[in-house]
C-alpha cells in the first residue's frame, strides 16, 4: 500500500459513509473525480505548494469547475482536506471512494489496457467473459497503451492478467536471467 492510499483511506472510507447516509453517493463521486482531475494538474500541484497560496483559494478554483455537485456536505469535505493539507491525495482519495462504491453496488471496476484501440465489440465480448468469470457485473475502462506491443493487460482489483507481448517478453527476459 502506498503511502498515498495510507493517508487516503480513512478519507475515502469517511467520505463513502456520509454519501451513503445521505443517499448521495453519486454527487460526492463526482465532485471527487473533478477534485482528483485538478489535483492531478502539474500547474494545480505547484500552486497548491506554493507558500503564498491559501489552500481556500484551490478549493475555489475546484469548485468553480462544476459548482453543481459541491453542495452541501461535499464542499464542506474539500474545504476540510484543504485546511488538513490532504488536497494532493484527492487523487487517492477519489479512487478508494470507487472501489468501495463498488463493492457495495457489487460491480468490479475493470481496467483493460490495449496497444491499440479495440472495437466495441471485442471490448464487450471481453467485458462478457469478465462478468462471467468473476461473477459480478463488470464496468471496463479500456486505455490505449502503444508500449505494451500487441495484446492487453486486465487489471481488476489486486488480480492482473497479463497477455500483453511486452509482458511475454518481460517474462522471457526474467528466464535467461535465472539461467
Amino acid at each position: 500500500m502506498t503511502m498515498q492510499n495510507r493517508i487516503a483511506r480513512p478519507y475515502a472510507r469517511a467520505a463513502f459513509a456520509v454519501a451513503r447516509e445521505s443517499d448521495k453517493v453519486a454527487q460526492w463521486s463526482a465532485a471527487l473525480k473533478v477534485t482528483a482531475e485538478a489535483m492531478s494538474e502539474p500547474a494545480v500541484q505547484a500552486w497548491l505548494k506554493n507558500p503564498k497560496t491559501a489552500s481556500l483559494s484551490v478549493v475555489e478554483l475546484i469548485i468553480s469547475l462544476k459548482p453543481e455537485v459541491f453542495e452541501g456536505q461535499v464542499k464542506t469535505f474539500i474545504e476540510l482536506l484543504a485546511q488538513r493539507g490532504r488536497l494532493l491525495v484527492a487523487c487517492g482519495i477519489s479512487e478508494l471512494f470507487e472501489a468501495y462504491r463498488a463493492k457495495a453496488e457489487s460491480y468490479e471496476r475493470i481496467t483493460l489496457q490495449l496497444a491499440q484501440p479495440a472495437q466495441d465489440e471485442r471490448v464487450e465480448s471481453i467485458k462478457s467473459a469478465l462478468t462471467k468469470r468473476l461473477n459480478m457485473s463488470v464496468q471496463v475502462t479500456s486505455e490505449v497503451v502503444p508500449e505494451l506491443i500487441g495484446g492487453a493487460v486486465v487489471k481488476a482489483g489486486d488480480i492482473v492478467i497479463d497477455g500483453s507481448v511486452l509482458g511475454q517478453l518481460k517474462k522471457v527476459a526474467d528466464a535467461l536471467e535465472v539461467v
